[in-house]
């Protein structure tokens, strides 16, 4: 994969080269949240992502809003576009000043991390969306990353979760455009179980929203507007 493949489909079959498509096809880029996720960080990466997405065939089937940790490398990183570091955990550094003004900036962040008051993200949480199924435009689309150190609770992810559901809803790229999320899927890691029990099993399925609501003896607990959690396949075939 990557450019040496690219590279082969251009000798072989014509294909664009890697310059040639940097020029002619703006690629969308994810705002990564240096602190806790704004409001305005969601919106904004809605605006970007989804917008430069097609709409499913059938908005109907609706969004699966998938969350998963990424490996970090544990080191800080410069951001130019907002002249500011990345790569601190939100859970004990949104309040801490990462804008460099001057070198005194980066010596108190120095200091921090040192004294252990912040600490280095260990997992980028990912929060994606893909329609429930489809034949076309099946595929996710990453709508949010933020750094994390893991000591965040299930209850602390649930609250960003409805946070993010809410924006979504009313966004003009969100639900009107792509479908409600229906389905909220994560894998078994403790803090995002904890999520799913906190999102997913506090209310009860509307009657008649579905046939399967109907039938005896099904775990008819779901979340607002009848959302509901799961696990992605490789998970759910482990157990």
């Amino acid at each position: 994969g990557g450019p040496r493949l690219l590279y082969v489909m251009q000798e072989a079959k014509h294909f664009p080269s890697k310059s040639t498509l940097q020029r002619n096809k703006k690629i969308p880029q994810l705002i990564v949240s240096i602190d806790m996720p704004t409001d305005e960080d969601i919106y904004n990466n809605i605006s970007t992502m989804l917008g430069a997405r097609p709409p499913p065939e059938d908005p109907s089937v609706g969004q699966n809003l998938m969350i998963d940790g990424v490996a970090n490398e544990e080191v800080p990183r410069f951001i130019e576009s907002n002249n500011s570091v990345a790569g601190f955990c939100r859970e004990h550094s949104s309040k801490i000043k990462k804008t460099i003004d001057s070198f005194a900036d980066l010596e108190r962040l120095r200091t921090l991390l040192n004294a252990g008051n912040i600490h280095y993200s260990k997992d980028g949480t990912m929060f994606a969306l893909a329609p429930v199924t489809g034949s076309k435009d099946y595929y996710p689309t990453s709508v949010l990353l933020s750094g994390s150190c893991k000591a965040e609770t299930g209850e602390q992810i649930a609250k960003l979760v409805r946070r993010f559901i809410r924006i979504y809803n009313n966004h003009p790229m969100g639900q009107a455009r792509h479908g409600p999320i229906l389905q909220f899927s994560t894998d078994g890691e403790s803090s995002f179980r904890s999520a799913h029990f906190e999102n997913c099993l506090k209310e009860t399925v509307t009657p008649g929203a579905s046939i399967l609501s109907e039938l005896p003896g099904l775990n008819s607990k779901c979340g607002p507007d009848n959302i509901i959690g799961t696990c992605d396949p490789k998970h759910i075939m482990k157990r």
